[in-house]
């Protein structure tokens, strides 16, 4: 009996050795070769099995990691895409870490919010049918989820109210996102340019950032500035604060602009 239980107890440090050691990293680059050589039907079975992984080890970060490249892929090469995204970031949900949650509902926004903007015409010519986003709001991810709803057949205001939902979603951890730093979520940022990250130093920066964008009222996007400018106070320099102030008087200044 007790060799069986030694047995057993190796077998599990063993196990737990292997899980811990999988390079999820390895496994990133090797997708972004496939997908560099336009082998978009290898990458994306990869990236399937990267999540699979990450699902195994329960491993909130590596789930939302892999489920953004799965999605990268898939717009790719497959029709439909952004629906197949929506049900994955919005199945994923419930299971996530509340850092991964806000980015995860930060994913979501942004996949309606282009959609929006690609459709712009489309969706003017919309009806307004049966929705009261005050009545709906609170359990629209579930219906989301459900499918009850065709999200391409919306109004502009329901889309409007939607985006706005997931980006307060977005924002509600905020003591978590001001003390997590950017690059834990690097792998949906913009790396074009070295300032990019310098200029959102954290996670609270980059959702404010990507809300900011997505924002329709100036005013929104303004007291959010204001909330940015008040994190960085404290500073040792004071670049990004100049860099947050300069964005406040573009905004004035666009405002200033059109009301002439």
């Amino acid at each position: 009996m007790k060799r069986i239980i030694l047995l057993l107890t190796l077998l599990l440090a063993s196990t737990q050795l292997m899980n811990a050691q999988y390079n999820y990293n390895a496994d990133y680059r090797t997708i972004q070769q496939l997908i560099s050589q336009g082998a978009y039907n290898q990458a994306y079975p990869k990236a399937e099995k990267v999540f699979a992984q990450a699902q195994k080890e329960h491993n909130s970060h590596e789930m939302l990691h892999a489920t953004y490249v799965l999605n990268q892929t898939a717009q790719l090469y497959q029709e439909n895409a952004s629906d197949s995204a929506l049900l994955r970031y919005l199945r994923l949900l419930p299971v996530l870490a509340p850092a991964d949650q806000s980015l995860c509902h930060l994913l979501v926004a942004k996949v309606y919010h282009s959609y929006w903007q690609q459709n712009r015409w489309r969706i003017e010519q919309n009806e307004e049918v049966n929705y009261d986003g005050d009545t709906l709001d609170t359990n629209l991810t579930q219906v989301e989820v459900n499918g009850v709803d065709d999200y391409k057949m919306w109004s502009k205001r329901r889309f409007e109210k939607t985006i706005e939902r997931h980006c307060a979603e977005a924002m509600k951890e905020a003591s978590s996102l001001k003390v997590t730093p950017v690059r834990y979520a690097q792998y949906c940022c913009d790396t074009s340019s070295p300032k990019n990250l310098l200029t959102t130093p954290t996670l609270y920066d980059l959702v404010l950032h990507e809300v900011i964008g997505m924002a329709t009222k100036e005013a929104t996007q303004l007291a959010l500035w204001r909330n940015l400018l008040s994190f960085h106070q404290q500073d040792k320099e004071d670049d990004l604060r100049i860099w947050i102030e300069l964005r406040m008087v573009d905004l004035d200044d666009d405002d200033n602009a059109r009301t002439q």
